[in-house]
């Protein structure tokens, strides 16, 4: 699914910024000292600095999360890279609102394992 985000930059996918978070206990993290609660505590002060809304597992691993705009959205679908790129794709809706936002929202990917 990230490839396909990748490879579609400026193709199908223009006029949107996004990036692509990977948390995860991997042997090179643990090289650097970083654990998966250390990076979910920066990813959560980047993003959401007031505490409104909090990065969590949800689910188990891995879990796939999008953050658009300031609206926190975990995935929940099947677990195929087409079910998984259309969702992620999809334009921001407003929280309190069936619209589209105006003007286009960073996105952010995340995908704890």
């Amino acid at each position: 699914m990230v490839q396909m985000i990748k490879m579609n930059r400026g193709r199908s996918l223009k006029n949107v910024h996004f990036d692509i978070k990977s948390i995860g206990d991997t042997a090179e993290n643990k090289k650097r000292g970083l654990t998966v609660d250390k990076m979910l505590a920066d990813l959560n002060m980047h993003y959401f600095p007031n505490g409104e809304q909090t990065v969590a597992i949800n689910g188990g691993f891995p879990t796939l999360f999008k953050i658009c705009g300031k609206k926190l959205e975990y995935y929940q679908g099947e677990r195929k890279a087409k079910a998984m790129y259309k969702w992620f794709t999809t334009d921001c809706v407003e929280s309190n609102s069936s619209e589209k936002m105006a003007e286009p929202s960073p996105k952010i990917f995340g995908n704890l394992f």
